[in-house]
């Protein structure tokens, strides 16, 4: 069965069921122009275009809102759901105390969950990240609260402002 993607930027489609006929719908998506795409590079351009995966970057402790999901993952209409109420006052505050946003740097690659600073302040922590020859880009639970977009981040408590936020982050 192939279905239009929605987990990664541009048009992309998601094949699923048995191996024989997964390999038939392949054959068939590049015979119309599809590009195959790896692992690798699927997870940069999916972090690149904000999108978030499941728990990796939005799990249990965290609100749909926080990660941008508001427009494609919540409904303020449906009748009664677990949470409604949650979500109700987040939209009539408009706002949430923290935001997953895309980062970019050079050199090595950080671990998921690493701290990033501003100064001497903890501001958030890196979820997924992916590389690409010198440079690496990560989506980040950063905190709004006196958040610097221009300052820049760090990996450690006042090292040197490396880390970017992108500019639709």
């Amino acid at each position: 069965m192939i279905h239009r993607g929605r987990r990664f930027p541009g048009e992309t489609f998601e094949v699923f069921g048995p191996k024989d006929a997964l390999a038939e719908a392949e054959a068939e998506l590049l015979s119309h122009g599809a590009v195959r795409a790896d692992e690798t590079e699927l997870e940069f351009a999916r972090i690149c275009a904000g999108i978030p995966a499941v728990p990796a970057d939005l799990g249990p402790g965290d609100l749909p809102n926080e990660g941008g999901l508001d427009d494609t993952a919540l409904s303020y209409t449906k009748g009664c759901y677990l949470g409604q109420e949650v979500m109700a006052r987040l939209k009539n505050l408009g706002q949430v105390r923290r935001r997953l946003h895309v980062v970019r740097g050079r050199g090595p690659t950080p671990a998921p969950r690493a701290a990033l600073y501003q100064g001497e302040k903890k501001t958030g922590e890196i979820r997924s990240v992916a590389a690409c020859a010198d440079e690496f880009v990560a989506l980040a639970m950063l905190s709004l609260v006196n958040l610097q977009r221009e300052a820049g981040l760090s990996l450690e408590p006042s090292g040197p402002a490396n880390i970017s936020l992108a500019p639709h982050g």
